[in-house]
C-alpha cells in the first residue's frame, strides 16, 4: 500500500494569528527600546559635568589668581571625596598648599618675609554630601598678593597642584574628575 502524503491547507485566519504573533512580539521590543530611551534621556537631563578654570593676571605691583571649579552639566554634582596633592603630597586644603609654596621661595630667597605679609586669601572646598547645582561656582582659592599669586598661578599652570574630584549624579552614576589627566579625554571620567 503506498504511502499517503498529507497535506496541510493553511487558511486566511492562520496567517492572520501568525501575523497577530508577529506584530506582537515586535510591539513588546519597540516598547522596551522606548523605555530604555526613555531612561537614557533621564538619566542624561541631570548629568552633572565639573571642570575647572583658572582666573588670573595683574601686573608689576599686583597679582591676582582664583582657582574656580563649575558644574557645566545640567544636574546637581553630589561630592563624594576630594584629593589635593602638590608634587605629589597630599594637603588638607589649598590654604596649605599655598603655604608650602610660601616657605618653599622664602627658603630659596624669592622675596623676604615682610614682602609677604598681609596677602588675601579666601578659599571654598569640597566636602562629602555637599552639592554643586548645575551652573554654579565654587572657588577653591582667591589670592590677591604681588608675590603669592604669582607663585601659586605658576605651579597651578604647570599642573604641579592636582585637584581630584569623585561625584555622583541624583541617580547614582559616579564620575572622577581631575585636573591634570595624563589625556584630556580622561578629566571627566565615568566610574562603572
Amino acid at each position: 500500500m503506498p504511502r499517503q502524503i498529507r497535506k496541510y491547507v493553511i487558511s486566511l485566519d492562520t496567517y492572520l494569528s501568525i501575523l497577530a504573533v508577529v506584530s506582537s512580539f515586535c510591539a513588546i521590543g519597540i516598547t522596551f527600546y522606548q523605555a530604555y530611551l526613555q531612561r537614557t534621556e533621564q538619566y542624561a537631563s541631570v548629568m552633572p559635568i565639573m571642570d575647572s578654570y583658572l582666573n588670573n593676571g595683574g601686573d608689576d605691583r599686583e597679582w591676582k589668581v582664583a582657582f574656580v571649579f563649575v558644574n557645566n552639566g545640567v544636574g546637581p554634582a553630589i561630592i563624594q571625596k576630594c584629593e589635593l596633592t602638590y608634587r605629589g603630597k597630599s594637603y588638607k586644603d589649598m590654604r596649605e598648599i599655598t603655604h608650602a609654596i610660601v616657605d618653599e621661595k622664602l627658603a630659596k630667597k624669592a622675596a623676604k618675609p615682610e614682602d609677604i605679609a598681609g596677602y588675601s586669601f579666601t578659599q571654598g572646598g569640597f566636602w562629602p554630601t555637599r552639592v554643586i547645582t548645575a551652573g554654579q561656582s565654587v572657588e577653591l582659592c582667591n589670592i590677591d598678593h604681588k608675590y603669592v599669586a604669582r607663585w601659586v598661578d605658576d605651579v597651578l599652570n604647570m599642573g604641579e597642584v592636582r585637584v581630584k574630584i569623585w561625584y555622583k549624579s541624583i541617580y547614582g552614576e559616579q564620575w572622577r574628575f581631575d585636573t591634570v589627566p595624563e589625556r584630556i579625554e580622561l578629566r571627566n571620567v565615568k566610574i562603572e
